[in-house]
């Protein structure tokens, strides 16, 4: 008898704790631990939950309330705030910590908005190894394309503070922006990065902008064939792979080791360049 109540009560956890779990909304990966919200400016917090599901949202010290539609999506838009944090938001059981309240960028642009700290070593290895700053914040977007429709939801990314190694993926453009302005006005300062080298800003914009533009409409169009992308991804790393392979059998220096400091370079001739 005692087994059975054990089996019955174990079977009714189980089913509570599943509840739970299915109920438990979801938020995109920008609503997460250590985002940046703008200041001054009304905020919009959303997610997913189950359809009608009841949401709250407290943070400092005040509650906000609604429920998702009966797809399941929901928002609540929070009063302007000023500078501060790190402060905490609770959304119904998800606790968001380390949470600033300053002023938020949109960075992108193509390889020179692209181009990472990493790559900047030589000319920052100073800034790189000292830094240490929880002000500066990065997220950075994904580099994933949907030709078909647009997403509502990123695949991956997080925000991070600056350290020495969080430092060396952040864009360098965007990094010095974000480390001027925040040193000028003492707030904290967010920058969402999404770039990509060598996009066009037709690339960028959506279907309904496009149709000013037919022939490129056409364009993004024709690339919602996904056997048409992966045919020419395929071509693209042959030539690719090709190219390379003839570079490296034609270079002279590289097949007379130019690079080697045992190299005798003694019949080479000076040459006078200006500056």
């Amino acid at each position: 008898m005692k087994y059975k109540n054990i089996r019955t009560i174990t079977l009714l956890l189980c089913i509570f704790c599943t509840v739970l779990f299915e109920a438990k909304i979801k938020l995109p990966t920008l609503v997460s631990d250590g985002m940046v919200l703008q200041r001054n400016q009304k905020l919009n917090i959303w997610g997913k939950a189950d359809a009608n599901e009841k949401v709250e949202v407290k943070f400092l010290n005040k509650s906000y309330k609604t429920s998702a539609d009966q797809n399941g999506n929901w928002k609540i838009v929070l009063p302007e705030q000023k500078a501060g944090g790190p402060y905490i938001m609770t959304i119904n059981e998800v606790t968001l910590k380390d949470i600033l309240i300053g002023d938020v960028y949109l960075a992108s642009g193509q390889s020179n908005m692209e181009l990472p700290m990493r790559r900047l070593t030589p000319l920052y290895a100073d800034e790189i190894k000292n830094a240490d700053n929880q002000n500066i914040r990065f997220f950075t977007v994904p580099q994933k394309y949907n030709f078909k429709s647009p997403q509502t939801e990123l695949d991956g990314g997080k925000w991070e503070a600056t350290n020495p190694q969080t430092i060396l993926n952040f864009s360098g453009v965007a990094y010095f922006f974000a480390k001027e302005l925040s040193q000028k006005n003492k707030v904290a300062v967010g920058i969402i990065h999404a770039s990509l080298g060598g996009s066009p800003i037709q690339a960028w914009m959506d279907e309904n902008s496009l149709k000013k533009y037919p022939e490129y409409l056409d364009e993004a169009k024709k690339w919602q064939n996904d056997d048409l992308i992966k045919s020419t991804e395929s071509g693209e790393q042959a030539l690719s792979k090709a190219w390379y392979t003839e570079l490296d059998q034609s270079d002279i220096g590289l097949n007379q080791h130019w690079e080697s400091f045992d190299l005798n370079d003694s019949d080479w001739k000076t040459m006078q360049i200006p500056g």
